[in-house]
C-alpha cells in the first residue's frame, strides 16, 4: 500500500529536496509515520531500583572496608587477644559533667 499525500505539490517539493540533497534517483514512501502511544526512552523505574540497589552495595562495602582496616585496641579483651598476655588492671570512663 503507497502512502498517498494530501496535496502534490508538497510531495513534489519534498522528493524534489531529497533527491537533491540524497542524489538518488527516486524516493519511496515505504509506510506512514506514526506517532508512538508512549514516550520512547529508559526505564525510569528500573535505573532508579538499579541505582539505589548500587548505592546500597557501595555503602555496605565501604563500611565493611574501613571495619576490615581499622586496627585499634578498643577494650581490654582486644588488648588480651591482640597481645597475649592478660590485662592487669582497667581505667574506669570518666562520667561527662553536667
Amino acid at each position: 500500500m503507497r502512502f498517498r499525500p494530501k496535496t502534490r505539490t508538497s510531495t513534489c517539493i519534498t522528493s524534489k529536496a531529497a533527491i537533491d540533497a540524497m542524489k538518488l534517483d527516486a524516493v519511496n514512501i515505504i509506510d506512514r509515520a506514526s506517532v508512538p502511544d508512549k514516550p520512547s526512552g529508559p526505564n525510569r523505574v528500573m535505573y532508579t531500583a538499579v541505582a539505589l540497589l548500587a548505592g546500597l552495595f557501595v555503602a555496605i562495602a565501604i563500611i565493611v572496608l574501613q571495619d576490615m582496616l581499622d586496627t585499634t585496641v578498643k577494650s581490654g579483651d582486644d588488648a588480651e587477644e591482640l597481645l597475649g598476655i592478660p590485662v592487669l588492671g582497667r581505667m574506669p570512663k570518666p562520667k561527662k559533667a553536667r
